[in-house]
């Protein structure tokens, strides 16, 4: 019996202090807090707004995770999001067949990731500054190719589905979301390629001695980002029936703020798209918080900002305190 006991402390021990088991008491703190003090957050059509938000949020987070773990940033997907839907309803109104213009705008987004991936991974440009770049030249070619204006997907009944379409009371862009997700936590746990990254993100020149070739790593990890951005933007514009030139702006920030609350660092090496999960519900929780509070709108942007730069603090500390605990163990 008290071996029993032992090991249940050790599990619980082991659960506690993960940042995944942190974030999920915020989230149902906040659950509870809000279910309690205001009656509109149980409607079911608060719900599904709250989980729509964070399907359109969550393919992004999924790729930025990706990102965050192989040591790398990608702030261009909020801009390739709204660059694939453009390509979509701009191929759609050329006469282009619905399910032919999404593949054509997922290998445009690709071959974008695949510049972004020999830019950072084989030229050795400076992630952050290089992905903020092509962040403003795809925001550039959107505005170009639209003119400024939303632009409607020319769609079919049957494509539309893909985003509109009810399964157990969901649409199937949350659907989609969640498989895009549940794949991706596997992946990343249990396939020798995706471990790579954790590999490389944790320290690249270990990586490099040990055999991986994390150049091209990189430049598949950019591509990754690449697709799923451009899964979401695709799903996005045809779930509105439009594409729009702003679509994606900012996104990035959120998400970010999501990985890293879930326990992505930002020096690479670690994350998972399950924490991802728990912080994308968790800044969706805080949205939906403002709205249903009716709070300005502008305070959104302000709480993203404080809740990045808490997370950020909060990975600073935590891998602070690591190193000095390995200082003292060596001497």
């Amino acid at each position: 019996m008290e071996m029993k006991n032992n090991r249940f402390l050790k599990t619980f021990k082991k659960l506690a202090g993960a940042r995944e088991f942190t974030v999920l008491v915020l989230v149902l703190l906040a659950v509870i807090l809000m279910s309690a003090t205001n009656p509109i957050f149980l409607r079911s059509t608060n719900i599904q707004s709250v989980l729509l938000g964070l399907a359109a949020d969550g393919i992004l987070a999924v790729a930025i995770t990706f990102a965050c773990i192989t040591g790398v940033f990608d702030f261009s997907i909020g801009a390739m999001m709204g660059f694939a839907g453009m390509l979509l309803a701009v191929f759609s109104q050329k006469g282009i067949n619905i399910w032919l213009a999404a593949v054509l705008a997922l290998l445009v987004c690709m071959g974008f990731g695949l510049i972004n991936g020999l830019l950072i991974g084989k030229i050795r440009l400076n992630a952050l500054i290089a992905s903020m770049g092509m962040q403003k030249v795809i925001h550039g070619v959107v505005y170009v190719i639209s003119a400024g204006l939303p632009i409607r997907v020319l769609t079919t009944p049957a494509f539309k589905n893909l985003s509109q379409f009810r399964f157990m009371g969901l649409q199937m862009f949350v659907w989609i979301y969640f498989v895009i997700a549940v794949v991706a936590e596997i992946l990343l746990r249990y396939t020798t390629p995706l471990r790579k990254l954790y590999y490389t993100g944790s320290n690249e020149k270990a990586a490099v001695f040990s055999g991986i070739n994390t150049v091209r790593v990189k430049i598949c990890v950019y591509i990754t980002t690449a697709s799923l951005a451009a899964v979401s933007g695709i799903l996005y514009a045809t779930r509105f029936g439009s594409a729009t030139p702003d679509a994606g702006i900012g996104t990035e920030m959120t998400v970010l703020s999501a990985a890293v609350i879930g326990g992505a660092s930002i020096k690479g090496g670690e994350g998972s798209v399950l924490g991802t999960f728990l912080g994308v519900i968790l800044m969706n929780l805080l949205n939906n918080a403002l709205v249903i509070y009716r709070l300005d709108v502008f305070w959104q942007t302000l709480c993203e900002g404080l809740v990045l730069l808490a997370a950020i603090v909060i990975d600073y500390s935590i891998h602070a305190s690591r190193n000095r605990q390995r200082l003292k163990s060596s001497t």
